[in-house]
């Protein structure tokens, strides 16, 4: 039975806990900060527009099963033999863990502390755990990497419409694809990776998500950072038409951005320069990332968000 630790659930990391938890043959754990009391207390709750509403519910809590299943089950323990399906765990670090798992799932926000995140979840890694990685961003394998250099890691770029409305209650729209593929690791035999990889799949296949497998997954990383801008740059331009303030003022619409005589390059050239091997992207382009949501660390650019 495969065992599996989610670390950072969010709208995404919520989203991929359900998916998860729809498969009978797996053990779902998870580390929960912000909203860990109300996945105690009333599970998970989602509400899918392509999957309908579902609780999941903690074998660890005070929202467990009904008395005839939770006398079935030894809950004071966090290895079971045949956990339910829609069951998860919840933990607060993830220095609960007891064991390694099969699959460390890391959807926490990418943020510049490269060390902290995988030395914290040492307790659930061992020389046999699979690290899946489901974050916005380019580089973000590097600190799992430098830290765990034999271990597989899957890279994920998630196509997924998400939000938590409320601590522990996730609204997933329309939007749903996963795009993963290996990260490179010249240590491990390729017939292993593959099959680490295999089995996952099937963990999102009986989860009902759609998926693609991408032998290049670093260009569908690239893919999304532009992509992101470009729905943030858009949403945030002031080309786009916005009601003044005071409607009866006859310039109250705003058609035209002002004046400067310097403009900068535009924010998307300068990525796609970077991404055709430019050492460094235009100087104006770094103000550009930042209001976009990413931050370059070292030579890395990540964003700042995981909710798709």
């Amino acid at each position: 039975m495969p065992t599996v630790l989610l670390y950072g659930l969010g709208a995404i990391g919520g989203f991929y806990a359900f998916i998860l938890s729809r498969n009978k043959d797996v053990e779902l754990d998870v580390v929960a900060r912000s909203n860990h009391d109300a996945l105690q207390q009333h599970g998970l709750k989602i509400h899918s527009a392509n999957h309908g509403e579902h609780v999941v519910r903690p074998r660890n809590g005070s929202c467990s099963f009904p008395s005839p299943i939770r006398s079935q089950l030894n809950i004071t323990h966090k290895r079971i033999a045949s956990p339910p399906a829609d069951s998860l765990a919840v933990f607060k670090t993830p220095a609960e863990a007891t064991s390694p798992y099969s699959y460390v799932v890391c959807a926490h926000k990418a943020l510049k502390l490269d060390n902290v995140i995988p030395d914290a979840l040492s307790p659930a890694i061992g020389p046999a755990t699979t690290i899946v990685i489901i974050q916005n961003g380019v580089g973000n394998e590097d600190p799992f990497r430098a830290r765990y250099p034999s271990n597989t890691i899957i890279s994920c770029v998630t196509w997924v419409g998400a939000k938590q409305s409320s601590p522990g209650v996730i609204q997933h729209m329309k939007s749903e694809n996963t795009e993963l593929g290996l990260f490179s690791n010249a240590s491990a035999s390729p017939e292993d990776e593959q099959a680490k990889l295999d089995t996952f799949t099937q963990l999102l296949t009986s989860g009902g998500t759609p998926f693609t497998v991408e032998s290049d997954i670093q260009s569908k990383r690239w893919e999304k950072v532009v992509w992101n801008w470009f729905v943030h740059s858009a949403l945030h331009s002031p080309l786009i038409i916005r009601p003044h303030p005071f409607p009866s003022n006859k310039h109250s619409q705003r058609l035209e951005p002002p004046h400067n005589p310097h403009p900068p390059r535009h924010p998307l050239l300068a990525v796609l320069l970077h991404l055709c091997g430019s050492h460094d992207p235009h100087p104006n382009a770094r103000s550009h990332f930042h209001s976009a949501g990413l931050r370059r660390h070292d030579a890395r650019w990540t964003g700042g968000r995981t909710d798709g």
